[in-house]
């Protein structure tokens, strides 16, 4: 058993989702690892091993799954789908508008050939999570009904489309790349917070952390772990007119339009990223993170306090003493950027 130290920091959503994409790409690397994470005080994350590791091995893991993710089939499959001959990449969640019926057809087409490529357990899990253009929902107020692809993209993928950017070409597949081209010393020297070393960001202000954090300055061997975290945050088609509901996101409906928060459990105690999975998706956290914002303002109905209560007891008999309740912001823009502000401590 081996017990890693990472420096981060408990009131973040980048070193959450960096803890849960470290121990994913470990696990996925032998078939019988199991981690488990918690938090040691406020600034260091523990990831622990079934079985023998060091950082410097735990380095060259991280390396070796960039690599091959940057020589996959599905990481580099393309292909037209706005009719004007321009390319994007076929596993990307939202991209620009699909021309027609038979743009359509060859997105679904290329995307069935991508994931028949996918390799491991991780990658189907990371494919999922990621969502897809929706062309299910419809606007059927209006006399011709409009599809709004981006609702079924997860609300993890933050990538700013100002630009006609989109998330496995500019994200994915350049961070694959860049950590492939480093030495395992200095794959180590990111994670491990010793150096801290942007190079997809460069000489200009650094989006790196795509909506995770704050625009800043962030090594890419972490933002490739921390990437790779929402593999363990569902995302499920939603029937409705509406954004794909999301593992860790709650939705605010107020006067000025819905607001969005994030809830992620936050422990002391060793927990599997099987049972991380399981209380992300569960309707208790959602349910606490969603109300809780309202605790202190005495503005709870009887019955949802009750409520509230309860779910808190359950939260505990799992183990759970903590939660972070991160909010979004949002820039005021056309094509607005997207990120997590600090979080806030929920006691349960």
């Amino acid at each position: 058993m081996s017990v890693l130290r990472i420096p981060a920091d408990y009131d973040d959503a980048f070193s959450h989702m960096l803890g849960f994409g470290l121990a994913s790409i470990l696990e996925d690397a032998a078939e019988d690892r199991i981690c488990r994470l918690w938090w040691s005080g406020r600034h260091t994350l523990m990831v622990e091993t079934n079985d023998e590791i060091t950082e410097m091995e735990c380095a060259h893991i991280v390396r070796a799954h960039a690599e091959r993710w940057n020589k996959s089939q599905w990481l580099n499959a393309r292909g037209s789908y706005a009719g004007k001959g321009k390319t994007v990449a076929t596993l990307s969640p939202r991209i620009g508008t699909v021309a027609g019926r038979e743009e359509w057809v060859a997105l679904e087409r290329d995307r069935r050939d991508a994931i028949d490529s996918l390799q491991t357990t991780l990658d189907e899990r990371y494919i999922g999570a990621l969502g897809e253009p929706s062309y299910w929902s419809l606007n059927r107020t209006k006399a011709t009904p409009e599809i709004q692809q981006k609702f079924g993209a997860s609300l993890w993928e933050m990538t700013p489309r100002n630009r006609g950017n989109e998330f496995v070409t500019m994200r994915l597949l350049k961070l694959a790349s860049i950590v492939t081209a480093r030495t395992a010393e200095k794959v180590h020297s990111g994670l491990f917070g010793l150096t801290n070393v942007d190079e997809l960001a460069g000489t200009e202000d650094s989006h790196t952390p795509t909506g995770l954090k704050v625009p800043s300055r962030t090594d890419n061997a972490r933002a490739w772990c921390a990437l790779l975290g929402f593999s363990n945050c569902s995302v499920y088609r939603s029937v409705h007119y509406e954004t794909s509901p999301t593992a860790g996101f709650i939705r605010h409906d107020s006067g000025g339009g819905p607001r969005w928060h994030v809830v992620l459990p936050l422990t002391e105690k060793p927990w599997t990223l099987a049972k991380y999975r399981s209380i992300m998706r569960s309707y208790a956290l959602a349910y606490v993170g969603e109300n809780a914002l309202h605790l202190d303002q005495d503005s709870l109905a009887d019955s949802t306090a009750t409520l509230y209560a309860e779910l808190c007891r359950r939260l505990q008999d799992q183990g759970l003493q903590y939660c972070m309740l991160f909010q979004r912001h949002g820039t005021q823009a056309k094509s607005p950027e997207y990120w997590l502000l600090r979080g806030q401590l929920i006691r349960l």
